[in-house]
């Protein structure tokens, strides 16, 4: 099988560098779902998924189930088709 791993879509420094005040608290941090082959070691593709996703689980070979928080401080579990 292939893994799959939990990722940051931006770096911290692109996140920061256009925050002018310090005061403002930075928006959700954008994550994303890394598919590596186990073989080659290469990404084969990437999942963009909502918000601040703190976990996921493969449901099947082309479903994943995610948590995230909305901006309204939620938990919502999210199913997608890949």
């Amino acid at each position: 099988g292939n893994l799959y791993l939990l990722t940051f879509a931006e770096s911290s420094m692109d996140r920061q560098r256009p925050r002018k005040d310090k005061s403002i608290a930075l928006p959700p941090i954008h994550m994303r779902i890394d598919v590596i082959d186990t073989e080659t070691h290469e990404v084969m593709r990437h999942i963009e998924i909502d918000g601040d996703t703190r976990a996921f689980a493969l449901m099947n070979e082309n479903r994943i189930v995610y948590a995230y928080v909305d901006s309204e401080g939620e938990i919502i579990l999210k199913c997608i088709q890949y």
